[in-house]
């Protein structure tokens, strides 16, 4: 090992990663106070955040009970020893996230930031509760996330490597741009993000190799190429991810790139599959860390046995899901999920109560100015109506929903489908299942824009 012990060496230490003689050594160096090591270990200070007070070492485990209680004994003499400081550490993020919540409603981010500059300093307290105050910003005011964002990554910048450790330092900067990417991309400002992220995938190379950390920035990387659409990267990884997360005790995390899996597989045209994925997925993580994840994950689950064919299961489930409850005060999504109803609806045969919960969607979505799903809406009340044999209503509807199309930024193949069925209904051919078929091609279209349409397959 040599005269002092390696940062290497601590951090396989506090991972419980040495063999039984290795850790001896390393606690023996620690416990002899030797102030060019002591540095090693108060870098890991930040990870004990959540330390409980007064630490306990665990019971005795293994072959040589006796060995062990003596290597606890000894481990809880070296936290103790800077326990103070953690729990001071602790205490300023904990009072920086109560002045943010305590915070006037016309408070501004940067203005409750200046303020309480003036009475912090930066370093460890500052920048987790900047990360957990863009975490929380994100379903909120996104302008604002990516200014807690901006902030967090300024204070990582000012660490100083030579107080924290190069390796933890470089973990801290490149969570604090991961961040940032995750922050633009939500603004839909893909090269931002792109750039930020290459950045922080640099910056692991010097970092302490922490798995977790390469997870997450993974983890920001798929949202990236899910929106930018490219399916086929995004699918390649998110299998590799829900893994990763695994291996690392991260069950929520886990849980979450299962349902992130099961969207991209809905959008590579599987619904099946897509719907095992969030199944398993919500079996895996904590609804009470995110509550929101949980009722959109619920949400894609019910719409997804829906396309299916499976309206029997996915009304079941859409009674005993509360919803309606999750989404109070979230117009957009009370919307998605009457439409969700309409389509079980009309899966079920219960035609004239499909047609009004439809009819009702595509006038709220329209009032909000959103008319690419006000025009899928129509296409979907044409098939309630051609399975009532009303022609003439949809005939005038197709031709509605083709000019909205026009007028909107979609593929040229997307306009090919929606003219074809506009001429189907003139002719008086169409059919609910064409519908069906147009409807299947429009959601895929987008992530998918290489293919072409083809009625009757």
């Amino acid at each position: 090992m040599g005269e002092h012990i390696s940062a290497e060496e601590i951090r396989d230490f506090v991972s419980s990663r040495l063999q039984k003689g290795e850790a001896c050594k390393v606690l023996r160096h620690l416990l002899a106070e030797c102030p060019e090591c002591r540095p090693a270990v108060e870098v890991y200070g930040p990870l004990l955040f959540e330390l409980d007070e007064g630490y306990e070492p665990p019971a005795p485990t293994g072959d040589a009970p006796e060995y062990d209680a003596a290597l606890d004994r000894a481990l809880a003499t070296v936290l103790r020893r800077h326990l103070p400081r953690i729990e001071k550490d602790k205490a300023r993020r904990d009072w920086l996230l109560e002045k943010a919540a305590e915070r006037a409603p016309d408070k501004k981010g940067l203005d409750l930031w200046a303020d309480v500059k003036k009475k912090d300093q930066l370093g460890w307290p500052s920048l987790d509760a900047l990360l957990r105050l863009c975490d929380e910003a994100r379903y909120r005011d996104r302008d604002e996330m990516l200014l807690f964002a901006t902030l967090a990554q300024i204070d990582a910048r000012a660490l100083d490597p030579a107080v924290h450790g190069e390796g933890l330092v470089a973990d801290l900067r490149a969570r604090a741009l991961g961040e940032l990417a995750n922050a633009w991309r939500l603004k839909n400002k893909f090269n931002n993000a792109e750039q930020c992220l290459d950045e922080a995938m640099q910056l692991t190379e010097d970092g302490t190799g922490d798995l977790l950390v390469m997870a997450r920035l993974l983890d920001l990387k798929v949202s990236l190429r899910m929106d930018q659409r490219r399916l086929g990267e995004a699918l390649e990884r998110l299998s590799y991810l829900h893994d990763l997360y695994r291996v690392n005790g991260e069950t929520h995390l886990a849980g979450r790139a299962l349902i992130s899996l099961g969207i991209a597989t809905f959008y590579d045209g599987r619904p099946r599959e897509a719907a095992d994925h969030i199944r398993k997925g919500l079996a895996e993580i904590d609804e009470a860390r995110d509550p929101q994840l949980a009722a959109s994950a619920r949400h894609n689950l019910i719409y997804y046995l829906a396309e299916c064919g499976e309206y029997r299961k996915a009304s079941r489930l859409l009674l005993d899901s509360n919803l309606r409850e999750a989404y109070a005060g979230d117009p957009i999504n009370l919307l998605r999920l009457r439409w969700v109803e309409g389509t079980i609806s009309a899966g079920r045969g219960r035609l004239a109560q499909a047609e009004q919960a439809l009819l009702d969607v595509r006038k709220g979505f329209l009032a909000r100015g959103e008319e690419y799903d006000a025009a899928l809406l129509g296409l979907e009340i044409c098939g309630v109506w051609l399975r009532q044999g009303r022609t003439s209503e949809v005939r005038k509807l197709a031709e509605e929903i083709y000019d909205s199309f026009r007028e909107l930024t979609v593929y040229a193949e997307a306009i090919r489908a929606l003219r074809y069925f506009r001429e189907a209904c003139r002719q008086e051919v169409a059919s609910a299942d064409l519908v069906r078929q147009v409807l299947t091609f429009l959601r895929q279209a987008d992530w998918h824009p290489e293919r072409a349409f083809a009625p009757g397959e």
